[in-house]
């Protein structure tokens, strides 16, 4: 809920409503019916928008620029919060590792590095998926300590909207450094940002207006001018640059690199060296070294660090088709065994049905990699020649940008079959096409955000075509959990969205082998060549509970590494390699524990923690050697 909430939502009941870009979420809060604003404080901004003191609001009848002006009360409400929380104490020389985010979930990653009195942010993403999580926006991202204000740079890893969605929150409670990131991520998240401004405009303009949602006034959780203000603060940056952060008064620095992370175009992970030469390492969104699509590269491998931050989105799971035991070491087996066969089986249901395919799919890297491999199937007379639309904002610019950067050698193929996707990018042209559908037109594809279906164009497709079983709906990516994507998956029938219920009874299929992620042997990879010098500890993120514990139990299993699956709010403190928890540093003696007491505590499965294989096969047969000996005795 909104960090104002006694202000805006006395004896309201609340929920939250969503829309998301690329999968990733944006909340919209709520305020009181009951709340007052004197139309005179703001008419010289020339917001247009009048209030009249003293009359409740009829949320039915704002207009956008009223929903902005309210947005702007609950910002200072939420500034005034933020303000009560006090700083915590600076220690000279003190490095340490927070985390506010992606702790235990896969979105709303916000990782913290702070030496001294320098306090960086990695990552600053928005939640999606369950209520619990989305509500997670509209609170500060610490109650020990105010991250919005005292943070001095961000340091962005690449442009998907659980990475970036929550620097226009940031920048409007108070936030004004430095944000580094490549240009390429530069390009493609002032796309993502503005496109998610704009849909959370209209969604709370559209919730109000029809009185689909339960806040007494739905408004975003940022605008397109909190947007256009956070990345005037962007520094762009080249791999393998370095660049130096400094504190406010310049009393503290390290310094940090970027390398490519293979994940979409200009992905990075960050390598931090501080002034005593430690490093830290965050993988940011790894990709693969499995397969090698047109819109992804291999991840650079590190060089080594004292500490890692990596992510585990397919903990425990493989690229692998174990049941043929072939490993996926070419693209072209991933798509001919996983791909093909389902978009095969899929458009023949159509054809012999005259129905319509809905592609849910992630704006950036997703989208344009489906349409490639469906065109490159039709050219090549696998599948009939069908029309491939593309209607969503993102999505069309996205390729327009992607289009521009297909100039390696096995990328020029897509780079010609992409200019026959059909684009609708306008409002007009997508209404032009869901009133054809409307009039009969059938037999032919459309890729359309979001890609876990939680906002955007895809919705009102899925509304129309989800009744039919002549239609299908192909999910295309990770599915997190509380999304109607990850719904459909679990067989649910019955869909909530626009205010009503939706009964599926179109086919839903599933392609894998699509994912931009590396799975658990691909980080186990990545890791291994960050391992001179050891590392002393490795923590996993961005994964759901499961995948978690199973990644950090193979980094401990395969390669005798300490590793941490670390808890929302806590905090490592290197130099004493102890662990606060929710507490603000002038307290550490009382709340911490020692590094194996929280790594046990962490992960109470996981006995032989820090113990290779062979390792505890040799413990084994000394317990076995022992016993033989000690029954022989009595023979």
């Amino acid at each position: 809920m909104p960090a104002s909430k006694k202000d805006f939502t006395e004896n309201t009941n609340t929920t939250n409503n969503t829309t998301t870009t690329n999968g990733a979420s944006s909340s919209l809060g709520g305020g009181g019916s009951d709340k007052k604003l004197v139309s005179s404080q703001y008419e010289d901004e020339g917001e247009g928008a009048h209030f009249v003191e003293g009359m409740p609001i009829d949320k039915t009848k704002l207009t956008r620029a009223d929903i902005r002006i309210l947005h702007k009360d609950e910002v200072k409400q939420a500034q005034k919060e933020l303000a009560k929380i006090p700083k915590p104490e600076v220690f000279a020389n003190h490095s340490e590792l927070s985390f506010f985010g992606a702790s235990g979930t896969v979105t709303g990653s916000k990782h913290m590095v702070t030496y001294g009195s320098l306090n960086v942010l990695i990552d600053c993403g928005m939640y999606q998926g369950l209520k619990e999580l989305r509500e997670r926006n509209w609170k500060v991202i610490s109650s020990s300590r105010p991250v919005e204000t005292m943070c001095d740079a961000i340091i962005i890893t690449h442009s998907h909207l659980d990475h970036t969605g929550y620097l226009p929150r940031m920048y409007a409670l108070g936030f004004n450094g430095p944000i580094y990131m490549t240009e390429q991520t530069y390009n493609l998240t002032e796309l993502i940002l503005l496109d998610s401004a704009r849909l959370q405009e209209e969604d709370a303009h559209y919730a109000n207006r029809k009185e689909t949602t339960k806040h007494a006034v739905a408004l975003p959780l940022y605008t397109e001018d909190e947007v256009m203000g956070v990345l005037k603060l962007v520094r762009k940056v080249k791999y393998g640059e370095r660049v130096v952060v400094k504190s406010k008064l310049e009393e503290d620095k390290f310094s940090f690199k970027f390398f490519n992370a293979g994940h979409l175009l200009g992905s990075s992970f960050v390598e931090i060296t501080f002034p005593t030469q430690e490093k830290v390492i965050f993988s940011g969104d790894l990709g693969t070294f499995k397969t090698l699509s047109p819109m992804q590269q291999h991840p650079h491998l590190p060089l080594g660090a004292d500490y890692v931050v990596c992510e585990a989105t397919y903990g425990g799971k493989s690229h692998v088709d174990f049941a043929t035991g072939k490993a996926a070491e070419d693209i072209n087996y991933v798509i001919e065994t996983k791909v093909k066969p389902v978009l095969k089986q899929a458009v023949q249901h159509i054809v012999d049905n005259d129905g319509i395919i809905l592609i849910p799919a992630f704006a950036i890297g997703r989208s344009q990699t489906i349409a490639y491999y469906l065109l490159k199937m039709m050219r090549d007379k696998e599948i009939p020649t069908l029309p491939v639309h593309m209607n969503s904002p993102m999505s069309v610019e996205a390729l327009d940008f992607y289009q521009q950067h297909l100039l390696e050698e096995h990328q020029k193929d897509a780079h010609e079959l992409l200019k026959d996707v059909i684009c609708h990018n306008s409002s007009k042209e997508s209404k032009e096409l869901h009133q054809k559908i409307k009039d009969g037109y059938s037999k032919c594809i459309i890729i359309s955000s979001s890609g876990m279906m939680t906002g955007g164009r895809c919705l009102f497709h899925f509304e129309d075509l989800a009744p039919h079983e002549k239609n299908v709906v192909l999910i295309s990516g990770f599915q997190a959990e509380g999304t109607r994507g990850r719904d459909l998956l679990n067989g649910v029938k019955n869909i909530k969205l626009h205010g009503k219920t939706v009964n599926v009874k179109c086919q839903i299929m599933q392609v894998s082998g699509l994912s931009a992620h590396g799975d658990t042997e691909d980080v186990i990879k990545w890791i291994e060549a960050a391992k001179k010098p050891k590392p002393k500890m490795v923590f996993v993120v961005h994964g759901e509970p499961t995948s978690l514990r199973k990644m950090a139990r193979e980094i401990c299993c395969e390669l005798n590494l300490n590793a941490l699956v670390p808890k929302r709010g806590t905090t490592f403190h290197m130099k004493t390699e102890a662990l606060v928890c929710q507490s603000r540093r002038s307290s550490i003696a009382s709340t911490t524990t020692s590094l194996q007491d929280m790594i046990s505590s962490n992960l109470p499965e996981m006995p032989h923690i820090g113990r290779t294989k062979a390792v505890n096969f040799m413990y084994a047969g000394i317990i076995l050697i022992a016993l033989i000996a000690f029954i022989l005795r009595f023979f």
